[in-house]
């Protein structure tokens, strides 16, 4: 059965965030990388995406990516989002997520309503983005990392009528 390319895309994307080469293995499987630098988590943390029934994860160390591998093996990768699960096979301080995304082709993409809706891709330096970002809390912001993010954000807006 062929893959859905914007699954290929949106995996492709995580991948590139982890900041050194890993993949997303068969359905069922998770990668473990060492990346200090990682873009999946804040710097120092242990960072899991779970895209299509498989994972990738980094961790800061060698060490640690030894700890998650072996014990994020004993759950099945649906069990990756949630918290709790996580927590009785890592000892962790703090948790951060789950978080669900949504991902759609620009094709596949339709207002509700012809009209009512307007979409605009703006780059993270726009001034209306930077507003919103600065409307977020200081652990948000930096989790969003606007100015990172090289690919077009979308922002919409609701007309009145």
């Amino acid at each position: 059965m062929p893959i859905n390319p914007l699954l290929v895309r949106a995996r492709e994307l995580w991948e590139d965030l982890a900041r050194v080469p890993v993949s997303f293995p068969p359905v069922g499987g998770v990668s473990v990388a060492v990346s200090p630098e990682s873009g999946l988590c804040p710097v120092g943390w242990i960072g899991v995406v779970t895209l299509g029934g498989s994972a990738i994860a980094t961790a800061p160390s060698k060490d640690a990516a030894l700890v998650v591998r072996d014990e994020l093996a004993a759950l099945p990768v649906a069990a990756f989002a949630d918290a709790e699960a996580v927590r009785e096979v890592l000892s962790v301080a703090r948790v951060l997520g789950p978080a669900a995304l949504s991902y759609v082709s620009t094709a596949g993409f339709r207002p509700v309503e012809h009209g009512a809706l307007t979409g605009e891709q703006l780059p993270g330096s726009h001034p209306d983005l930077l507003s919103l970002e600065r409307l977020a809390s200081h652990e948000d912001a930096a989790e969003a990392a606007l100015q990172e993010i090289d690919s077009p954000h979308s922002c919409s807006a609701s007309t009145v009528k």
